[in-house]
């Protein structure tokens, strides 16, 4: 029988999207609902939360430091020691009524994320 153990007790209401970063070994994930980007140190079982301004639908770590995130108002670098976002673009700044939910990238490091609408869960 496989035991599950808890290694954080968050209390994310939409917690989402892992993404593991190797050199780092930290866990990058999403609260959605929370509007949060966690960086978890799973050696030592801290937890940073970085507060988003919107709903944040996936992470993905970029080679370059930093991440990249999908969100309801589009797709940005985050600076993951200041918080900062450089948004990049909104591809669908016309449907306002949906948001990214989640992405990943591809073995060649290009970006994928989908979108929903917001009253989808």
């Amino acid at each position: 029988m496989i035991k599950a153990d808890l290694l954080l007790d968050t209390r994310a209401i939409l917690g989402e999207g892992p993404a593991w970063e190797s050199q780092s070994q930290r866990l990058y994930w999403v609260d959605i609902t929370g509007k949060a980007v966690h960086v978890t140190n799973p050696a030592t079982g801290s937890d940073r939360v970085i507060p988003m301004p919107c709903q944040v639908g996936t992470i993905a770590p970029r080679a370059s430091g930093g991440a990249v995130v999908a969100t309801q108002r589009g797709l940005a670098f985050l600076d993951l020691s200041t918080g900062a976002l450089d948004w990049l673009c909104h591809p669908e700044a016309d449907k306002p009524e949906n948001r990214f939910n989640d992405g990943k990238c591809d073995p060649a490091g290009r970006f994928f994320a989908g979108t929903l609408h917001k009253d989808e869960k």
